[in-house]
Formats: C-alpha cells, structure tokens, sequence
C-alpha cells in the first residue's frame, strides 16, 4: 500500500475528485461542481488537498478563500473549509485529520485572519 499526499488537485485529478464528492454527498448526481464550482472546480485547484491509496483518490479537502468585512469595516482574509470527503472503504485511517492538519498550516503560511470549517 503507497501513501500519496497530502497533495494539491490536479486538473486530470479534477474528474476523479468530482466523483469521489458527489459519491459522498450527492450519490448519482453531479451536484457539487455544478452547484460550487468556486470551491470544487478548476479555479480553485491550487486550495484543493487530496490523499491517495495505492494511486486512487480516496480523500479530499478545499480551503475556499474568501474576503470578510467585519461591521468596522476591517479586511479579513478568510479560508472556508468544506468537501471534507473519505471514501467509505478508506475511513477510520485518519486520511482527513491529515488533509486538514495541511489546511491550517496553508492558511498559516499564508496570513489567513479565519478560518471556518
């Protein structure tokens, strides 16, 4: 068995991740690109983590980067945290605690003010 990643999507992962999200939250629908492409889609490749086993994609998670303003007026950089998604044959593994281990240490390295999940 080979470990691969933490690791950001790729564009020919792209499909692969897609069906992974859909088959956890919306089986037999292509619901989630078609409904987040923003967060799930090309455009934020870069803040989508993937773990594969043995070459397949079996774990995903999206930072969606936003901008906040607070009441006051101030500027938050802000990483929403969703599609925390395992394939249920490769649960209990702590795939996910791993992706979003990275998540923070991304958002760390990178000055986010908040991050939600």
């Amino acid at each position: 068995m080979t470990i691969e990643g933490p690791c950001r999507c790729s564009i020919q992962e792209l499909p692969e991740v897609m069906d992974l999200l859909n088959s956890v939250f919306h089986p037999g629908t292509s619901f989630m690109g078609d409904y987040y492409p923003y967060a799930y889609g090309s455009v934020n490749l870069n803040n989508m983590l993937i773990l594969k086993e043995d070459h397949r994609i079996v774990s995903h998670v999206s930072i969606y980067p936003r901008q906040l303003y607070t009441a006051e007026g101030y500027l938050l950089k802000t990483g929403i945290i969703g599609g925390v998604a395992t394939h249920p044959d490769y649960r209990n593994k702590g795939y996910a605690t791993r992706l979003l281990r990275e998540c923070i240490q991304i958002m760390e390295r990178e000055k986010y003010d908040i991050s939600l999940l």
